[in-house]
């Protein structure tokens, strides 16, 4: 084995822990909980408005059906 390959084969796994610590670095997200949790209620309201339209459809369909 020659030192060219024993070095790279040393040095590659120190290098990905070396990058594997960094990417982990600490990461405020303290901004982006507070904009989903202020988006709540305007989620709740579409999600609401897109169950009701279901719901009627599927009504819709059962009336019609029951009727011919």
């Amino acid at each position: 084995m020659t030192f060219k390959n024993f070095a790279t084969q040393r040095a590659l796994p120190v290098v990905a822990l070396m990058a594997a610590g960094a990417a982990n670095a600490a990461v405020d997200v303290s901004s982006l909980t507070t904009e989903i949790e202020s988006n709540v209620a305007s989620v709740t309201a579409i999600g609401g408005a897109v169950l009701l339209v279901l719901v009627a459809a599927a009504a819709f369909r059962w009336v019609r059906r029951a009727l011919s």
